[in-house]
């Protein structure tokens, strides 16, 4: 029955898509030298959330680095009009919904058999550690690429990252106020954020694999060792707060 409920919800959610995207109107820009994804937004009236969800099939990139977009992409943007926004509203509040009650119906299946890890405990964090590295050689079995070696340095320069973005309030590669590109020389570096105050293992090594860029970091053949580390804080993204807890992966 709980899964019931949950499949329905997912079926609301889809038909729920489809009809406010149906007489939206929504346009095409081709990207120019210099545009920016937030620019493209602010002169659209939308969001980049939005372009992003709007272009997410296209270009799977923007997930998860929206700051990178190219010359040329033809991306869809919101059609103008009182149509266009009131459709918008009317799917935003319904997907809040589908929202609950998809959380209520997961929140009643049997909880993992992976215990959450404890931040105050460093014996647990190492275990996490291990496993998010063994899972990820899983993955990197199945292509035939080399297993990962955890090193401890690479575990103390993500450790490092990850507080940066803690003490600064931040996601992501890039210095929020330079712009400049953190990711050690070298090295290759994936991050992972979800909403939670806990991230089981599996969680940030599934999202790395349903990422077009990620999965190519984290199956590289030419990366041989690797450090991970993660930390719980609030962070600012795309104009909003958010709190939960962020993971990264440096790879050499």
């Amino acid at each position: 029955m709980k899964r019931l409920v949950l499949v329905l919800a997912i079926v609301l959610a889809v038909a729920l898509g489809v009809m406010a995207t149906r007489g939206t109107g929504d346009e095409m820009y081709t990207v120019r030298p210099g545009d920016t994804l937030a620019e493209i937004a602010a002169r659209h009236g939308t969001t980049v959330e939005r372009l992003v969800e709007l272009n997410r099939d296209q270009y799977p990139s923007l997930v998860d680095h929206p700051e990178t977009i190219e010359v040329g992409w033809r991306l869809r943007v919101p059609g103008r009009g009182d149509a266009a926004a009131e459709a918008r509203e009317k799917a935003e509040k319904v997907v809040a919904y589908v929202d609950a009650l998809a959380t209520t119906a997961m929140a009643e299946e049997p909880a993992s058999t992976t215990t959450p890890v404890p931040f105050s405990n460093p014996a647990q964090v190492d275990a996490w550690r291990k496993e998010v590295i063994r899972l990820a050689n899983v993955e990197r079995a199945k292509v035939g690429a080399p297993p990962l070696v955890e090193d401890p340095r690479l575990d103390e320069i993500a450790e490092a990252r990850v507080r940066d973005m803690v003490e600064r309030h931040y996601i992501g590669h890039h210095d929020p106020k330079t712009g400049e590109r953190l990711t050690p020389a070298g090295c290759g570096e994936i991050v992972h954020f979800r909403g939670r105050a806990y991230l089981l293992p599996e969680y940030p090594v599934q999202a790395w694999m349903e990422s077009e860029a990620h999965r190519k970091i984290l199956l590289s053949v030419d990366r041989h060792r690797a450090g991970v580390a993660f930390a719980q804080g609030r962070f600012w993204f795309n104009g909003k707060e958010y709190t939960g807890t962020v993971a990264i992966m440096i790879l050499q």
